[in-house]
């Protein structure tokens, strides 16, 4: 009777145990999942903020006066004028937001495809997974502006998230319907030095 107690006391504890063990490997695997997936979002977010300060940095460099540059602006797109490859001859570069349905290759239903496109060609899928792109324009003065040839300053709001939601309890900058989804934003003001004002 006294090795039955044992037995099953042993058993209790050992169940106990494992249990513990496999809690703790559990939480492993979502700290490593979560890890995983904010360096990636931030390394998207990285390249793709420098290649959008590289060219709105160029905006009417090499073009011809009376352009400035700026060609056509709105709040979620912008075509413009500048040398971004150096080579003395301005391009034409739109940046745009795709809508709801640009990005079937993620399960999050709110991001939207980012787009460049150079002169017309091929557009470039700068990143599938914006919830937030968000351009606003400012004069000299520093009041917003709606005219392209009054814009000395543009500030930028990037959102990207997760392709894919977590059921993780945690605080996400990001949630719609009780999904979660990790999210990196990035803001900055570019005065482009080229830009002629009137």
């Amino acid at each position: 009777m006294g090795d039955h107690i044992v037995l099953i006391g042993s058993i209790m504890i050992g169940a106990m145990l494992l249990v513990s063990i496999v809690a703790f490997n559990s939480g492993l695997a979502f700290r490593g999942f979560d890890q995983t997936t904010d360096t990636m979002l931030h390394g998207e977010l990285r390249l793709v903020s420098e290649v959008m300060l590289n060219d709105f940095r160029k905006i009417g460099f090499q073009v011809i006066p009376p352009s400035d540059g700026l060609k056509a602006i709105s709040d979620t797109s912008i075509q413009f004028e500048g040398d971004i490859d150096g080579d003395g001859v301005p391009e034409t570069v739109d940046y745009y937001l795709g809508n709801e349905s640009s990005s079937p290759q993620t399960l999050n239903p709110y991001d939207r495809a980012l787009y460049r496109r150079i002169d017309g060609g091929t557009e470039m899928t700068l990143s599938p997974g914006v919830t937030k792109f968000i351009l606003t324009y400012f004069d000299g003065g520093g009041y917003e502006t709606a005219d392209p040839i009054s814009v000395d300053c543009i500030d930028i709001q990037l959102d990207i998230a997760s392709p894919s939601n977590h059921v993780d309890d945690k605080a996400y900058v990001f949630k719609n319907d009780s999904l979660r989804y990790y999210t990196c934003s990035w803001r900055t003001k570019v005065t482009p030095p080229n830009l002629l004002i009137e």
